[in-house]
């Protein structure tokens, strides 16, 4: 980083964590993962590792995105460990990395790991503290609520888009829930632009309301996008539909290159 030796260790630690923030918003996602990498690295002898705490929350939120599971559980135990060192620095602003692990968790039926992660998440969100819809955003990734995940998606203000995003990807791939065009409509309209995320994610709901064609383009666009997670669920969900013997190869194989059990096993029990 230019300049880094003129910087105090706050200016740096907010330089790296800001960068970390806006290349995962670009959807750069390998990219944060490595710069969360080199900001380990630039840390100087007696700087506390946790101080990077927004920055490891976003990159393991990336590689859940990107298919890098390993690296998404792996900085999961990270973020347990940063909260234990910190005493309380380790906010609610680390949202995105626990959901990124307690996803990769689940979907690998880790549930020694995924009951650490809950656990650590429910102790840090508090959502009883908190007003609407910012409550309701919680709840609904700590109970897999899905009314209370359907009231943060038309509330006209509240959660980060992003977590907005994730809120839809929990409804659709891990509940298998649909969101009606309307709701959807009613999501767009509450922001002027969007992170590819977001507007892929809502390209796939369009698409599940949709006949298989348009699954089809939605996979392709995720797979462009380079949401190697979101792409493997919406192929095993085009193969449950079409029942193709080639589109369950593809399922297959995309699922089994993250590690993906629970939802080989939905593929095996069809």
């Amino acid at each position: 980083m230019a300049n880094a030796a003129r910087l105090s260790l706050l200016e740096r630690i907010d330089a790296w964590n800001m960068t970390i923030w806006e290349i995962v918003y670009l959807g750069r996602y390998e990219e944060a993962l490595r710069t969360y990498g080199e900001a380990r690295k630039a840390l100087r002898a007696g700087e506390p590792e946790y101080m990077l705490a927004h920055g490891a929350a976003w990159a393991a939120y990336a590689a859940m995105l990107c298919g890098s599971w390993d690296d998404a559980l792996v900085l999961g135990d990270t973020l347990l460990a940063m909260r234990e060192e910190s005493h309380g620095i380790v906010g609610r602003f680390t949202f995105p990395g626990w959901v990124g692990a307690m996803r990769a968790a689940a979907a690998r039926l880790d549930t020694a790991r995924l009951a650490r992660y809950r656990s650590a998440f429910t102790a840090i969100g508090e959502p009883e503290q908190l007003p609407e819809p910012n409550r309701s955003l919680w709840v609904a990734f700590i109970g897999r609520d899905a009314e209370a995940a359907r009231r943060v998606l038309i509330a006209p203000s509240g959660p980060n888009r992003d977590r907005k995003g994730e809120t839809l990807a929990m409804l659709l791939l891990d509940l298998g829930e649909r969101v009606r065009e309307d709701d959807l409509a009613t999501l767009e309209r509450q922001a002027p632009h969007d992170p590819p995320v977001v507007e892929l994610r809502i390209k796939l709901a369009r698409a599940l309301n949709d006949g298989v064609g348009e699954l089809r383009h939605a996979i392709a666009a995720l797979d462009e996008g380079h949401l190697v997670a979101d792409a493997a669920r919406a192929a095993a969900l085009l193969a449950l539909r079409t029942k193709d013997a080639d589109d369950r190869a593809d399922a297959q194989r995309r699922l089994g290159a993250l590690g993906d059990r629970a939802y080989l096993q939905r593929l095996a029990e069809d």
